[in-house]
């Protein structure tokens, strides 16, 4: 149901933006590629793009004063597209303050070594004349300096004696085009979490596991509909729970905290795991929301009262993301719903509001009552 909206910025050949968009064409993946940015109008790539019918856009650096300049215009027609994520596939310039401000952590790029081993141009030939025995492939966050993020993934090529330099280059871009949509699609399913330079992948508790599935297919699948249809014809009683009591990291600050009475409350039963914030398009970790007037009832009829940390108001993307969750409760036909307490989406009782924990109902929880949906509140 969240699929990312992302752009894809090249230079040259363009193989590992056909690699990201061919696998997305084959699978289920959560990221869609609308949009391909260079700065090479002779890049090979344009005709790629055109093959597959993406817009392509020329984004000359001859044609502006300066890289603030560049990079704004640049980011006007990103705001345009409404792009989440910016998949660098072979972009032969460093990625300025202006993109890396409006888009935190959420710009990735592929280099072909170890990194932080062979940083910056020819990496194949700095690890090939070094006399590495093991190099490869690695996809990274993008900061301020010339391949120096954080490390998402890394695969590794061995480089045998009798291995030429353009073998070597060969075996590392068939690692690279396997490697690129793999980690694109993790990360846009919110699978990695970065703490300080170090970045985990989740972590999944045996009793979150098996609920996860279901999850995913929901928030983060194009077929979320088909799963639909399959989970309303279970006989078992189908029941709809917010998904960090299950132990799903879902919460604002990426953590996973599950709670034993829910667990067991659920035993034997369909599971449907929901989060009104991930439905929202909201990434994880996020930034922690309260109220400034009012409760969630109050979002529904008034443009402000929910905000988050950095004060930007929150009231449209979480109507939108509770109205994408009414419809998807109303097509599995749940019987029963289990909400979070305290949480500025699913809370029946108790919100925060100015820092305080004040009574009043979450976004989520004040709409699914009026809908006359059997609700139940616990304790998160």
């Amino acid at each position: 149901m969240i699929i990312r909206k992302t752009a894809v910025f090249v230079s040259g050949r363009g193989s590992n933006f056909e690699a990201l968009a061919d696998y997305a064409q084959k699978n289920d993946v959560s990221y869609q590629i609308k949009l391909v940015i260079t700065d090479n109008p002779e890049a090979p790539a344009l005709a790629k793009a055109e093959k597959r019918n993406l817009p392509a856009v020329i984004f000359s650096p001859t044609n502006y004063s300066g890289k603030k300049e560049y990079e704004e215009a640049i980011f006007e027609k990103l705001q345009e597209e409404k792009i989440e994520v910016i998949a660098l596939a072979g972009f032969m310039r460093i990625v300025g303050k202006t993109l890396l401000t409006a888009f935190p952590n959420r710009i990735l790029n592929i280099h072909p070594s170890l990194l932080p081993s062979f940083k910056g141009l020819n990496a194949q030939k700095q690890a090939y004349d070094y006399g590495v025995k093991y190099t490869g492939c690695s996809v990274h966050l993008v900061d301020a300096s010339m391949d120096t993020g954080p490390v998402l993934e890394q695969e590794v090529v061995a480089v045998s004696d009798s291995c030429s330099l353009e073998e070597l280059k060969d075996s590392i871009l068939v690692r690279e085009h396997m490697l690129y949509p793999f980690v694109l699609d993790k990360f846009c399913r919110d699978e990695y979490r970065l703490e300080d330079r170090k970045i985990n992948r989740i972590k999944l508790s045996e009793k979150a596991k098996p609920y996860y599935e279901n999850f995913c297919a929901l928030h983060y699948s194009d077929n979320y509909e088909e799963f639909l249809k399959k989970f309303k014809i279970s006989k078992r009683e189908k029941v709809a729970v917010s998904a960090c009591g299950l132990g799903i990291p879902c919460r604002y600050d990426g953590l996973s905290k599950s709670c034993p009475e829910v667990l067991e409350q659920v035993q034997g039963k369909r599971v449907l795991p929901i989060c009104p914030e991930v439905m929202a398009g909201l990434f994880i970790p996020r930034k922690k929301m309260e109220f400034i007037k009012g409760d969630g009832c109050r979002v529904w009829f008034h443009p402000d009262g929910l905000r988050n940390c950095d004060g930007k108001n929150m009231n449209k993307a979480m109507i939108r993301g509770v109205q994408k969750l009414l419809a998807a409760l109303n097509m599995a036909k749940v019987e029963k719903i289990l909400l979070k307490s305290k949480s500025p989406s699913c809370s029946l009782s108790k919100v925060y509001k100015n820092g305080v924990l004040v009574s009043g109902k979450g976004v989520a929880g004040c709409k699914l009552e009026q809908e006359g949906f059997k609700l139940e509140e616990f304790k998160g």
